[in-house]
C-alpha cells in the first residue's frame, strides 16, 4: 500500500514499495534537485554510496526521485522552473558520478 511523505518544502513523495530509509534519501535528493543544490546532491550520493553501490543508488533513489519530480510537475505541484532546475542538477550529478569511473574499464564489442 503506498504512503506519502513530505519534503521540507511540504512537497509529497509517494512510496509504493520502498523502505523508510530509502524514502529519507529520496526526500533529501528531491529537495537537492528542486532547489538547485548540486553540492548537497553530491554529498547525498556520497553518503548513500558508503553503504550501497552506484547501481542501487540509481535504481532505488535517483530514478524514483526523478519520476516523482516529473509526476509533480505534470500535476502542477511544482513549477516548470523547479522541474528544469531538478533535471539540470540531476544531469550534473550523473556526469560527476560517471566521471569517477576508472579510465581503464573495457567494454565488450556488444556494448
Amino acid at each position: 500500500m503506498p504512503y506519502e511523505l513530505k519534503t521540507k518544502s511540504n512537497e509529497s513523495i509517494e512510496s509504493p514499495f520502498s523502505s523508510a530509509l530509502d524514502d529519507e534519501w529520496k526526500i533529501k535528493l528531491y529537495d537537492d534537485f528542486t532547489k538547485g543544490e548540486i553540492n548537497s546532491a553530491l554529498r547525498t550520493y556520497h553518503e548513500y554510496s558508503q553503504n550501497f553501490d552506484k547501481l542501487e543508488f540509481f535504481e532505488r533513489i535517483f530514478k524514483p526521485t526523478l519520476n516523482q519530480i516529473e509526476k509533480d510537475f505534470l500535476n502542477d505541484k511544482i513549477s516548470m522552473a523547479s522541474q528544469h532546475v531538478a533535471v539540470n542538477v540531476a544531469t550534473i550529478l550523473t556526469r560527476k558520478i560517471v566521471e569517477k569511473q576508472p579510465t581503464n574499464v573495457k567494454y565488450s564489442d556488444n556494448f
